[in-house]
């Protein structure tokens, strides 16, 4: 009995520490994102479809290849990862989505 409870526990503090690790990376991410577009406003869609935390949108398809960094940011700015006619940059200024066309 106590052999079940004590793999209870562990399963639980993996399950967590999984958690808390996705969490703080997202965060670094949104905070990359923030140290270039100081007046945005950024969520987790900047690189997530709406909804779907787990899949990566365009935009951030293409933040993850370029190594997820202040410098990914900045190297991806002036493109339209979305394919819409707007630069990543314009769309996170403005507040819409640089990784969902129907967002410009």
């Amino acid at each position: 009995m106590t052999k079940l409870k004590n793999l209870h526990f562990i399963l639980i503090a993996i399950i967590l520490l999984s958690f808390l690790t996705y969490s703080f990376a997202a965060m670094s991410d949104g905070e990359n994102v923030q140290k270039v577009h100081s007046d945005a406003t950024v969520g987790c869609t900047v690189c997530h479809p709406q909804g779907n935390f787990k899949d990566l949108n365009e935009y951030g398809k293409v933040y993850k290849d370029q190594g997820r960094s202040v410098e990914a940011v900045k190297a991806i700015d002036a493109s339209d990862s979305d394919g819409d006619g707007v630069t990543n940059a314009d769309e996170i200024k403005a507040g819409t989505n640089p990784g969902d066309a129907a967002s410009k």
